[in-house]
């Protein structure tokens, strides 16, 4: 009697084991059909807002700095019309990164208890910190390009004027 317990036992134990070891096999599939992507989606951002921010800088270039080269220093001269729309532009740009810090924000808390509950896996994991480095480098272009349209002023201003903005609309950008 004891032998068929202990072969039942061992039975059980290399068929528990054999799921298991099938299970973390294919735990990412798994989990992709519960709804749970492979990667955090790098979606956040507002690609729109930058293509349009870089078609209208390339216009005015076009229109204004044609023999300058790629210098700058022809965005803090542009006439004020021209300038004010570029402005406009990099604040809807600025507005969608300060949206997208938000909700990335929101999101790596809930998905940090996921992940240390092996929920998620490190793959996820790591790419939230890939986003969230595509979104640091973002806020840094509008830095610079604010630097280059206002010369004179703190290029964190646009910045702190597009979280102001998310924080009294949401993600709602401005139309234009």
């Amino acid at each position: 009697l004891p032998i068929v317990v202990i072969a039942a036992v061992l039975v059980v134990s290399v068929l528990l084991c054999t799921l298991v070891s099938r299970y973390l096999e294919s735990g990412e599939d798994e989990l992709e059909k519960l709804g749970v992507p492979k990667t955090y989606s790098s979606n956040v951002l507002a690609h729109g807002k930058i293509d349009a921010y870089l078609e209208l800088k390339e216009k005015l270039h076009e229109e204004y700095a044609k023999d300058e080269e790629d210098d700058a220093a022809w965005m803090g001269v542009l006439p004020p019309q021209a300038k004010d729309a570029l402005k406009f532009r990099l604040l809807q740009r600025a507005i969608g990164g300060m949206a997208a810090l938000q909700k990335i924000s929101a999101d790596s808390g809930g998905f940090r208890k996921l992940f240390a509950k092996g929920v998620v896996t490190r793959t996820f994991w790591e790419s939230i910190a890939e986003v969230e480095q595509e979104l640091s480098q973002e806020l840094t272009a509008v830095r610079r390009e604010a630097s280059c349209v206002e010369p004179r002023q703190d290029p964190q201003g646009i910045i702190n004027e597009a979280y102001h903005w998310v924080l009294r609309c949401g993600a709602q950008l401005p139309p234009g």
